[in-house]
C-alpha cells in the first residue's frame, strides 16, 4: 500500500517474509535475489500481467499473485519454488491451464480466472497433483460461448481440448504412481508395504487351498458310483395238481 512502481531490496541474508501487496508494480522485482532466504512473498493486487522470472530461491514456500490481471505464466517460472510450496493463482485472466508447471506439487488456488475448458484443467482440478484448494469454485468455458461450467463436475468427454491419446505404458505408469501414493500413506501410520504384501500372499494361499478342495470333492463325487438295485426275478408257485 505504498504506491510503489519499482522495489529495489539490498542484501538481506535473513529476510523470510516479504509483502508488496496493492502497489503499481508490473514485473517481479528482479532484486528479489538478494534476499536469498525468503520464504513468503505476496504480491497481491499489483499490476503484473505476465512473469517469466521469479528469483532462485529453494526456500520460497509461499508465493501470492492474486489479483493482477496475470494472463501468462512461464513454462519454468515456479520450478525454483521449495517442494510442497503454496502458490495462489486466483483473481487473474488466466485462460491456458498448460501454462501452470504440472511439477509444481504443492496447493494451488485457481478460481475467479476465464479458464478455457480443457484436458489439462481437468487433470489439475480433478487428479489431485497438484492439490488445487479452491477445486469446488473453478469454473471454465468454451471459445466461442461465456457460459461456465465448473470444472470439478465435467469428465473428459465434455472436453475436446488438449486431450493426448494415452497410451498402454502411459497408464501403466499413473497406476504406478497411485501404488506408491497408497505406499506413502500406510507408511504415515507406521504400516510398510511389505506387511500388507505378506498379508495378501497369505490370503491368495487361502483362497487358492479352498478352490483345490472344492474342486478335489466335487471330482470325488463324480467319481462315486452307487450300486444299482437289485433285480427281481418273476417266478411262479408249483402246485400238486401242476407237478402232476
Amino acid at each position: 500500500h505504498c504506491e510503489l512502481r519499482y522495489f529495489d531490496s539490498p542484501y538481506i541474508p535473513t529476510l523470510q517474509s516479504l509483502d508488496l501487496s496493492y502497489n503499481h508494480l508490473q514485473s517481479v522485482p528482479s532484486s528479489l535475489e538478494r534476499l536469498p532466504r525468503l520464504n513468503t512473498l505476496i504480491l497481491d493486487g499489483n499490476e503484473i500481467h505476465y512473469v517469466s522470472y521469479l528469483p532462485l530461491s529453494m526456500y520460497l514456500e509461499y508465493l501470492s499473485l492474486s489479483g493482477n490481471q496475470l494472463y501468462y505464466i512461464g513454462n519454468t517460472t515456479f520450478q525454483s519454488m521449495a517442494y510442497r510450496s503454496e502458490l495462489r493463482l486466483y483473481n487473474n485472466s488466466l485462460a491456458d491451464a498448460e501454462l501452470i508447471n504440472k511439477k509444481h506439487t504443492g496447493l494451488l488456488y485457481l478460481s475467479d480466472n476465464p479458464w478455457v475448458c480443457s484436458c489439462p484443467l481437468l487433470d489439475m482440478v480433478q487428479g489431485g497433483r497438484p492439490r488445487v484448494v479452491d477445486s469446488d469454485s473453478v469454473t471454465c468455458h468454451f471459445p466461442n460461448s461465456q457460459d461456465s461450467h465448473f470444472v470439478k463436475f465435467m469428465n473428459s468427454q465434455d472436453v475436446q481440448i488438449g486431450c493426448p491419446v494415452r497410451t498402454v505404458w502411459e497408464w501403466v505408469l499413473d497406476q504406478g504412481e497411485k501404488v506408491e501414493d497408497v505406499e506413502r500413506w500406510f507408511r504415515r501410520r507406521g504400516i510398510h508395504m511389505y506387511t500388507i504384501y505378506q498379508a495378501l500372499i497369505w490370503i491368495l494361499l487361502i483362497v487358492a487351498a479352498v478352490v483345490i478342495v472344492c474342486l478335489l470333492l466335487r471330482r470325488q463325487k463324480k467319481n462315486t458310483k452307487v450300486a444299482p438295485a437289485p433285480t427281481e426275478v418273476p417266478y411262479t408257485i408249483l402246485d400238486d395238481k401242476m407237478l402232476a
